[in-house]
């Protein structure tokens, strides 16, 4: 049954609304994303060079216990190989196999990060020592376990957008974290819920 007063016109006037916001979210999220992964894979790389991403023993805080560390090179092994295959044609991952694939068998963490997936570059963060999370967060100016709150609940904003699912009116499951407001009073809006999207929008701004 439908709600009294409901109009269709007002129904397609919130559809419409939806799926811009979807479009703007996208957008902003992606910004985010690039910033992250690249500044993951400068440090990194700065500290163990490219190709010690396969290491387990420099990413101390995946969970043994779920086997994180393998389910993510698992995952990065099926990115690559499909950035290999003719359809996808990624020159500068056919460029790399082709011309260092007889010293090198697997990819320079620079090359590497441009063809994770957000899940990827979560994980990505999750798993490294602390103090490099610290050094990428400082890009954003907020401390490391903001900043994993932060790519936690935009990688689940960015699934919903990417399968057109609804933000207009929709909770976080999880709560983001949000910065201390006597630190950053520009934090201190009225109504600005943790759970609501309007808190997205205002971290991607």
């Amino acid at each position: 049954a439908f709600v009294p007063g409901t109009r269709l016109d007002r129904v397609l006037r919130l559809y419409e609304f939806d799926h811009a916001l979807r479009m703007l979210l996208l957008d902003a999220i992606e910004g985010v994303e690039i910033l992250v992964r690249t500044q993951l894979a400068y440090h990194f790389a700065l500290r163990y060079g490219p190709f010690d991403w396969t290491r387990p023993e420099l990413f101390p805080n995946f969970s043994a216990v779920h086997d994180d560390f393998n389910h993510w090179q698992i995952k990065l092994q099926e990115q690559t190989r499909r950035s290999r295959e003719q359809k996808s044609n990624e020159d500068t991952v056919t460029h790399c196999f082709r011309k260092y694939g007889d010293s090198h068998d697997r990819l320079p963490i620079w090359m590497l990060a441009e063809i994770m997936d957000f899940g990827s570059t979560l994980s990505f963060f999750r798993g490294v020592e602390t103090s490099i999370r610290k050094d990428v967060s400082r890009s954003l100016n907020q401390p490391e376990e903001l900043v994993l709150s932060w790519l936690l609940s935009l990688n689940t904003v960015r699934n919903r957008c990417a399968h057109h699912a609804r933000l207009w009116n929709w909770q976080l499951g999880i709560p983001v974290k949000l910065p201390n407001q006597r630190k950053y009073p520009e934090w201190a809006l009225p109504g600005l819920s943790n759970r609501y999207i309007g808190s997205i929008l205002y971290i991607c701004s």
